[in-house]
């Protein structure tokens, strides 16, 4: 089904680049929503790409010629209270599944980022909770997936209503599928997190696999840029120990 929007551009995908690499495996699996969707290899970053670009990138050729085994996916996004992708296509129907399986195939698997720099991410279009967690499980029950991504930028980051509807739907998402990672992409500055990223990560009210840091060039002079930002800051008590990953 193709929902009745224009298909959106976005010009930053490929972030970060975290994926296992290796030989390729026997094939399994197909790719009917609901279907027999292993999961593949543990992912906890993954280079993003953007499903709205134009030519819609073919995951499995990426994978093929980058070596890579595995890919964030953006963006989802909301078309009313409905989850989407980039208002052009509903996730209910496994768009993009037959090329998910390639990559399972292969012995690595993909996390679906919802949220991004355009359109407006779901918290903010859904005004319940229970509705709001209803369509982040039929993302992650469409494809069978084992990890998502919160990719939260602008005005999503610093509405405090729905970052606490967007914790609490989650905590019920993670509670209906056992063993869902999530992780969290905040923006930072050259001094680190701000107070926006800082209150999503107090109120997140689940268990966080890994916070990605969106570290841009802020034209402070040479060096991890990434790094700079990370070392020390306060917002490391808040999760559990895993690496924190940001690109230079």
């Amino acid at each position: 089904m193709r929902l009745p929007s224009p298909r959106a551009r976005f010009g930053r995908f490929s972030r970060f680049a975290g994926a296992d690499h290796g030989a390729r495996g026997p094939r399994h699996g197909h790719g009917r929503p609901g279907g027999a969707l292993a999961a593949g290899a543990p992912l906890p970053a993954a280079s993003y790409v953007s499903l709205g670009e134009w030519p819609t990138p073919s995951l499995s050729s990426m994978a093929t010629k980058g070596n890579l085994k595995g890919f964030t996916l953006g963006f989802a996004t909301s078309y009313g209270c409905k989850a989407s992708w980039f208002g052009a296509y509903d996730p209910r129907t496994g768009w993009q599944a037959d090329e998910i399986a390639k990559i399972r195939a292969a012995g690595g698997d993909v996390k679906v980022s919802f949220g991004g720099a355009s359109g407006i991410e779901l918290a903010q279009a859904c005004g319940t909770v229970p509705t709001l967690a209803a369509e982040y499980d039929a993302v992650v029950k469409a494809y069978g997936l084992k990890y998502i991504d919160l990719g939260l930028e602008g005005a999503a980051v610093a509405d405090p209503a729905s970052i606490t509807r967007r914790s609490q739907a989650l905590k019920t998402v993670q509670q209906n599928n056992p063993g869902l990672k999530i992780s969290l992409t905040l923006p930072v500055l050259p001094s680190g997190l701000d107070a926006n990223g800082l209150n999503v990560l107090k109120s997140a009210g689940v268990t966080l696999d890994m916070v990605n840091v969106m570290a841009m060039d802020n034209y402070q002079g040479a060096g991890d840029q990434g790094a700079k930002r990370t070392k020390g800051h306060p917002f490391a008590r808040f999760i559990p120990p895993r690496p924190f990953h940001a690109c230079p």
